[in-house]
């Protein structure tokens, strides 16, 4: 089983970089997409592209729903019971 991060220190610095840049809101996944990987393999094609699978899809879409909301980047209010 072969673990090849998609997330390199040199993709991270420039998508950090340019979020600085042009003032947009930067949510670096890598950390918590690397810790989890291992339960969504194979998460990126191994050969050719690299591009995510669809396990790969599913952890990404995972994270986004929770450190979206965690950070506040999009509304999210838990329903009020009367």
């Amino acid at each position: 089983m072969s673990l090849t991060s998609p997330f390199t220190d040199e993709t991270v610095i420039f998508w950090n970089e340019l979020s600085q840049r042009y003032h947009f809101d930067f949510l670096d996944l890598s950390e918590p997409y690397d810790a989890l990987r291992v339960g969504y393999y194979p998460d990126i094609t191994l050969c050719c592209s690299g591009h995510y699978t669809a396990y790969g899809d599913r952890l990404i879409g995972y994270l986004l729903s929770h450190y979206l909301v965690q950070d506040k980047l999009i509304p999210f209010e838990t329903a009020v019971k009367k």
